[in-house]
């Protein structure tokens, strides 16, 4: 899937703004658009590539939350860069969240509430047979899949 159709899809499900990494400078666009306000909080789950420039959109006071690593870890980080604006740096984990058998169920029927209202929305994502994992990796890694991406054992 093309990142133009990814756009055009999450501008039809409502989505004000979509910023296309590849083709636009991603920081100049978020303080265009935030008035040089920067924002809030960003929610990363690429990591090492993407590491710096969640710190240098992040207004004062923000929050970065960094779950995941689909570009590698994060190394070296100096913790001393959050002073300087005052940041918060949350690194977040399934395990932190879940511990008890109640726990893992209410999540479980929530995320399939939120997956179902993804299929509502058009976004069904690809499936994916286990003798494709690779297939389904590549695709992954190459940014040609849309919503989630599931495995069929």
């Amino acid at each position: 899937m093309r990142t133009v159709d990814k756009a055009q899809v999450l501008a039809d499900v409502g989505v004000d703004v979509v910023l296309n990494s590849r083709e636009e400078d991603v920081a100049a666009r978020i303080m265009d658009i935030t008035g040089g306000e920067s924002v809030a909080a960003v929610f990363d789950g690429v990591a090492k590539d993407t590491f710096d420039l969640g710190l240098k959109v992040l207004a004062r006071d923000g929050t970065r939350v960094s779950y995941g690593n689909a570009s590698g870890n994060v190394i070296g980080f100096d913790v001393d860069r959050l002073r300087e604006t005052n940041l918060c740096l949350m690194r977040p984990s399934m395990s932190g969240y879940v511990r008890t058998r109640v726990e893992f169920v209410g999540f479980v029927e929530k995320l399939f509430d939120f997956i179902a209202g993804l299929d509502k929305m058009g976004l069904k994502g690809s499936m994916y047979s286990l003798a494709q994992v690779q297939d389904a990796y590549r695709d992954l890694e190459g940014r040609k899949t849309q919503g989630k991406l599931l495995l069929k054992l």
